[in-house]
């Protein structure tokens, strides 16, 4: 398939950022291309392509509740012209396991066992047992004092559906997740109401064991991911709070070819800070190296990001958590300027000249809400945007959304292809030409994440 810059003749430097993302090609490795693009009637697709062509904006950066990162700008890749064609199918992945604790709560000398039922498996509610989906897991204490079962509850941090409890309250289903058990025992009363006071102790609450976060999303054919270390971890402290966490390894995994297409181990600097980023990646290369392979497979899935994280127990024990994610489709939002001295014709009233513009090629969503307030809370999917010029942002006045549709045919059948846009005028007390700084900002759809894109941007 020819790339776009040799159907127009273009010089490669034409973009001075590189080309960006592509809109996913027909087959999801693009295999068995045709070598020439299908005749369609009425207007051309080349809209799609000749907008990602001016597309500048490429970076990446990351929001995370209680940390602040942006990243370096990084480019987009190109998809390749020639890649393997997949059909859909489910992925074998390896039974996934998940952590549980157990503590009491208030702290009261009671020591907590959980133990894996069925199987005997047993560990310190402190230190957690691991266990996969379903696993029925009982809780056993010894206290100080008496307790009957009428005197037991549960509670605490507990995903969603992670554990069920059953009709004997210390025992309980566990699903995906797993989590953390506060278990309270209440003294029992006597016959004129009174309690006994709890029995004093200097232990403190167990701290909870490390745990590891996966993040993992797609944008046309570019892949994203961040690893965040999280629960019984504290960010950016020093000396032996984290001390406990040895290694962390990061993979992006091939199911059907068993192999990585890449892969990366945590710095002692990425440990203390608790986070890595991805950054942008393109796996056509890989994929065009492993192509006689696929060519022989009848099937093929996403590769998953997977992080394994070890650490040492405060029994001095040995211990690996493993958390993996699949792909999530997210949007790619462009941000670029239609310079009024440019001839704009073959946009087909898709150019705003003389205005900055942010546009959605392929929305996954029906709407998409713009905002350039800084104090607004971004729901899934909102975008927020800042441009300053000479350190003067540019007024939010006169920027409005817009919607612009494309219908075509193809092989005799009409398709529609539709794009969301945020339009703001450059006010006449900016320079016609100069260096605007770009923010932007941008709320996952499938992830409680914001995702920052932050450059600097020639017009």
């Amino acid at each position: 398939m020819k790339r776009v810059h040799d159907l127009l003749g273009l010089p490669p430097e034409y973009h001075e950022d590189g080309p960006p993302e592509y809109t996913t090609p027909p087959d999801e490795y693009n295999r068995f291309a045709p070598t020439e693009p299908p005749a369609k009637a009425g207007k051309s697709r080349m809209v799609k392509m000749l907008l990602l062509a001016v597309a500048g904006l490429s970076l990446l950066g990351v929001a995370l509740p209680g940390l602040s990162l942006v990243l370096p700008a990084e480019p987009e890749p190109t998809p390749a012209a020639v890649s393997p064609t997949p059909a859909p199918a489910v992925a074998v992945v390896p039974e996934e396991r998940y952590t549980v604790q157990a503590w009491h709560e208030p702290p009261s000398g009671a020591r907590v066992t959980l133990t894996w039922e069925g199987v005997g498996e047993s560990a310190d509610g402190a230190t957690g047992l691991s266990v996969p989906e379903g696993a029925r897991v009982r809780l056993s204490y010894v206290p100080e004092v008496p307790y009957t079962m009428e005197d037991v509850s549960l509670g605490g941090v507990m995903l969603d559906g992670a554990i069920t409890q059953t009709d004997d309250p210390l025992l309980f289903t566990v699903g995906k997740g797993g989590g953390v058990i506060h278990f309270y025992l209440q003294f029992p009363s006597d016959e004129t109401g009174t309690m006994p006071p709890p029995i004093p102790t200097n232990e403190p609450t167990p701290r909870p064991a490390p745990d590891v976060e996966v993040v993992f999303y797609a944008t046309s054919s570019v892949y994203h991911g961040m690893v965040t270390l999280t629960q019984g971890y504290d960010h950016g402290a020093q000396g032996d709070a984290n001390e406990s966490i040895t290694s962390v390894h990061v993979r992006l995994w091939d199911e059907t070819l068993q192999a990585a297409a890449f892969a990366y181990d945590f710095t002692p600097e990425d440990i203390e800070a608790g986070f890595y980023a991805t950054g942008a990646l393109d796996l056509n290369e890989f994929y065009w190296e492993h192509r006689d392979e696929l060519a022989n497979v009848d099937t093929h899935t996403p590769p998953y990001l997977e992080a394994t994280m070890t650490y040492t127990d405060a029994n001095g024990t040995e211990q690996t958590v493993t958390h993996r994610a699949n792909p999530a489709p997210e949007m790619w939002v462009d941000l670029t300027y239609d310079d009024p001295d440019d001839d704009w014709s073959w946009m087909w009233g898709n150019a705003y000249p003389g205005c900055f513009v942010a546009r959605i090629l392929i929305p996954t969503v029906e709407s998409v809400r713009f905002t350039m307030d800084p104090n607004d809370e971004l729901a899934p999917g909102d975008v927020f945007l800042a441009i300053t010029v000479d350190g003067t942002p540019l007024p939010a006045d006169g920027a409005y959304a817009d919607v612009f549709e494309e219908v075509y045919t193809i092989d005799g059948e009409t398709y529609k292809d539709r794009s969301l846009l945020y339009v703001m005028p450059r006010p006449d007390t900016f320079p016609e030409h100069g260096t605007a700084h770009l923010v932007l900002t941008q709320k996952l759809v499938h992830y409680d994440t914001t995702v920052t894109r932050e450059r600097d941007y020639t017009y």
